[in-house]
Protein backbone atom coordinates (compact mmCIF):
# COMPACT_ATOMS: atom_id res chain seq x y z
CA UNK A 1 0.00 0.00 0.00
CA UNK A 2 1.42 3.36 -0.95
CA UNK A 3 1.63 6.38 1.27
CA UNK A 4 -1.10 8.14 -0.69
CA UNK A 5 -3.49 5.19 -0.26
CA UNK A 6 -2.84 5.18 3.47
CA UNK A 7 -3.59 8.92 3.69
CA UNK A 8 -6.78 8.46 1.68
CA UNK A 9 -7.84 5.58 3.89
CA UNK A 10 -7.23 7.64 7.04
CA UNK A 11 -9.04 10.73 5.78
CA UNK A 12 -12.14 9.11 4.29
CA UNK A 13 -15.14 8.99 6.63
CA UNK A 14 -15.59 5.78 8.53
CA UNK A 15 -18.94 4.03 8.58
CA UNK A 16 -20.41 3.12 11.92
CA UNK A 17 -19.81 -0.48 12.88
CA UNK A 18 -23.38 -0.76 14.10
CA UNK A 19 -26.28 1.49 13.29
CA UNK A 20 -29.44 0.46 15.14
CA UNK A 21 -32.65 0.79 13.25
CA UNK A 22 -35.71 2.52 14.69
CA UNK A 23 -37.43 -0.72 15.65
CA UNK A 24 -34.50 -1.86 17.76
CA UNK A 25 -34.32 1.55 19.41
CA UNK A 26 -38.03 1.51 20.24
CA UNK A 27 -37.78 -2.01 21.64
CA UNK A 28 -34.89 -0.99 23.89
CA UNK A 29 -36.77 2.10 25.09
CA UNK A 30 -39.85 0.04 25.98
CA UNK A 31 -37.70 -2.53 27.79
CA UNK A 32 -35.92 0.08 29.90
CA UNK A 33 -39.14 1.94 30.69
CA UNK A 34 -40.85 -1.22 31.92
CA UNK A 35 -37.73 -2.25 33.86
CA UNK A 36 -37.57 1.16 35.54
CA UNK A 37 -41.08 0.67 36.93
CA UNK A 38 -40.25 -2.66 38.57
CA UNK A 39 -38.78 -2.74 42.06
CA UNK A 40 -36.31 -5.49 42.85
CA UNK A 41 -36.63 -6.81 46.42
CA UNK A 42 -33.44 -6.20 48.36
CA UNK A 43 -34.11 -8.05 51.63
CA UNK A 44 -31.09 -6.41 53.27
CA UNK A 45 -28.67 -7.61 50.59
CA UNK A 46 -27.19 -4.16 49.92
CA UNK A 47 -26.65 -3.53 53.64
CA UNK A 48 -24.91 -6.88 54.04
CA UNK A 49 -22.63 -6.21 51.08
CA UNK A 50 -21.74 -2.74 52.35
CA UNK A 51 -20.99 -4.13 55.82
CA UNK A 52 -18.64 -6.68 54.33
CA UNK A 53 -16.92 -4.04 52.20
CA UNK A 54 -16.26 -1.72 55.11
CA UNK A 55 -13.62 -3.35 57.21
CA UNK A 56 -14.17 -2.59 60.91
CA UNK A 57 -10.45 -2.58 61.60
CA UNK A 58 -9.89 0.03 58.89
CA UNK A 59 -12.77 2.09 60.24
CA UNK A 60 -11.29 1.96 63.74
CA UNK A 61 -7.86 2.98 62.43
CA UNK A 62 -9.47 5.81 60.50
CA UNK A 63 -11.26 7.01 63.64
CA UNK A 64 -8.01 6.86 65.62
CA UNK A 65 -6.16 8.79 62.93
CA UNK A 66 -8.90 11.44 62.87
CA UNK A 67 -8.75 11.75 66.67
CA UNK A 68 -4.95 12.05 66.55
CA UNK A 69 -5.16 14.79 63.90
CA UNK A 70 -7.76 16.71 65.93
CA UNK A 71 -5.58 16.52 69.06
CA UNK A 72 -2.51 17.71 67.13
CA UNK A 73 -4.52 20.55 65.56
CA UNK A 74 -5.84 21.57 68.99
CA UNK A 75 -2.34 21.55 70.49
CA UNK A 76 -0.96 23.58 67.59
CA UNK A 77 -3.88 25.99 67.88
CA UNK A 78 -3.20 26.40 71.60
CA UNK A 79 0.55 26.86 71.02
CA UNK A 80 0.08 29.50 68.33
CA UNK A 81 -2.81 31.13 70.25
CA UNK A 82 -5.28 30.76 67.39
CA UNK A 83 -8.33 31.29 69.62
CA UNK A 84 -7.03 34.54 71.08
CA UNK A 85 -6.09 35.77 67.60
CA UNK A 86 -9.58 34.92 66.37
CA UNK A 87 -11.16 36.77 69.31
CA UNK A 88 -8.89 39.78 68.64
CA UNK A 89 -9.93 39.74 64.97
CA UNK A 90 -13.61 39.71 65.92
CA UNK A 91 -13.02 42.60 68.36
CA UNK A 92 -11.30 44.60 65.63
CA UNK A 93 -14.13 43.80 63.23
CA UNK A 94 -16.77 44.89 65.74
CA UNK A 95 -14.88 48.06 66.68
CA UNK A 96 -14.53 48.93 63.00
CA UNK A 97 -18.25 48.49 62.53
CA UNK A 98 -19.00 50.62 65.57
CA UNK A 99 -16.98 53.51 64.12
CA UNK A 100 -18.99 53.38 60.89
CA UNK A 101 -22.59 54.54 60.58
CA UNK A 102 -24.07 51.06 61.00
CA UNK A 103 -26.56 50.60 63.83
CA UNK A 104 -25.98 47.95 66.50
CA UNK A 105 -28.97 45.97 65.30
CA UNK A 106 -27.60 45.75 61.78
CA UNK A 107 -24.14 44.89 63.08
CA UNK A 108 -25.57 42.09 65.21
CA UNK A 109 -27.60 40.86 62.24
CA UNK A 110 -24.45 40.88 60.08
CA UNK A 111 -22.50 38.86 62.66
CA UNK A 112 -25.34 36.36 63.07
CA UNK A 113 -25.59 36.04 59.28
CA UNK A 114 -21.84 35.41 58.92
CA UNK A 115 -21.92 32.84 61.70
CA UNK A 116 -24.96 31.14 60.17
CA UNK A 117 -23.32 30.98 56.75
CA UNK A 118 -20.14 29.54 58.25
CA UNK A 119 -22.13 26.94 60.21
CA UNK A 120 -24.16 26.01 57.11
CA UNK A 121 -21.03 25.50 55.00
CA UNK A 122 -19.38 23.40 57.71
CA UNK A 123 -22.50 21.21 57.98
CA UNK A 124 -22.53 20.76 54.19
CA UNK A 125 -18.92 19.62 54.26
CA UNK A 126 -19.57 17.21 57.14
CA UNK A 127 -22.67 15.74 55.48
CA UNK A 128 -20.79 15.27 52.20
CA UNK A 129 -18.01 13.47 54.07
CA UNK A 130 -20.48 11.24 55.90
CA UNK A 131 -22.27 10.34 52.64
CA UNK A 132 -19.00 9.26 51.01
Amino acid sequence: MTEQEIKNKLTEPQEAAYSPDEKTEETLQRFFQSAALQEIPDDGFSRKVMNRLSNKKCRRLSDLWTFFCIVVAALLGYHFQVISQFVDSVKIFVSTLSVSDISWERMLLLLVGCFSLLTYKMMQMLMAELND
